[in-house]
């Protein structure tokens, strides 16, 4: 059985325009692959994070 480990700082689920972004799905959990345990619990990026993700993209190189 694999013990859940609290991570010692929040674990963003994307990094959007620079900075850690929560998304705003639901939650799932990140496996360590070398031992599989749980290191941390995420949510899933949306339709709508995608769309947050490129248009700052876009912004960040212009024509």
């Amino acid at each position: 059985m694999n013990a859940h480990r609290e991570v010692p700082f929040p674990a963003p689920s994307h990094w959007i325009d620079g900075r850690p972004v929560e998304g705003s799905g639901p939650l799932f959990d990140v496996v360590n692959p070398a031992d599989e345990s749980v290191i941390a619990s995420v949510h899933e990026g949306t339709a709508e994070d995608v769309d947050k993700a490129v248009d700052t993209a876009l912004a960040a190189f212009p024509g």
